[in-house]
């Protein structure tokens, strides 16, 4: 009878360690998946669709230096929304150039400063070179169905922050457009 039981414990303890070890290697793999995970969303978001890219492409090799797509969205309140941008350097500089965006409400729409969510930041683009990337605006819940226009400028910086960059007098626009979104 004793040897019945000691057979038994040394199955138990076998079969506990090996449900330990997978149970180690399912953690270890869940953890790396997360890991990869929030690394490619991060670069899918920075990532703009290459049918954009391309459309902006065009916009940029026929002289535009500054070029959006799409420049008009409808969305749900409360969602996203997501437009891509292309910026052409055609500034003669041995260091890259700091551009500043810039996305202010049209002055003729009912909207407040803070209802608008978005933080397009500054971008760095080396002489005669292109830099595509996108920024996102979020409409509150609140807002009020309707189309909304924005205007979006581009300007060189040589300040740190670029709010800065549009305090100060002389030509604001490295390049300007308007967009639309309309809330559904």
């Amino acid at each position: 009878m004793k040897t019945r039981s000691k057979k038994a414990s040394m199955e138990l303890s076998v079969n506990f360690l090996v449900v330990m070890i997978l149970c180690l290697v399912l953690l270890g793999v869940g953890i790396t998946l997360v890991v990869k995970g929030g690394q490619s969303g991060e670069e899918l978001f920075n990532n703009i669709n290459q049918a954009h890219q391309d459309r902006i492409s065009r916009d940029l090799a026929n002289g535009k230096l500054f070029s959006i797509y799409p420049t008009t969205q409808t969305v749900n309140r409360g969602d996203p929304s997501e437009f891509s941008f292309g910026i052409r350097n055609e500034l003669e500089s041995d260091q890259p150039t700091k551009f500043c965006l810039s996305i202010t409400k049209d002055p003729n729409q009912l909207l407040n400063d803070g209802d608008i969510l978005f933080d397009p930041g500054s971008y760095n683009v080396k002489s005669k070179d292109l830099r595509f990337s996108k920024f996102m605006i979020t409409m509150p819940k609140e807002t009020s169905k309707g189309s909304y226009l924005f205007n979006v400028r581009v300007r060189t910086s040589e300040f740190d922050d670029c709010k800065s960059a549009f305090e100060v007098d002389g030509d604001p626009n490295y390049g300007y457009l308007k967009i639309q979104l309309n809330i559904k």
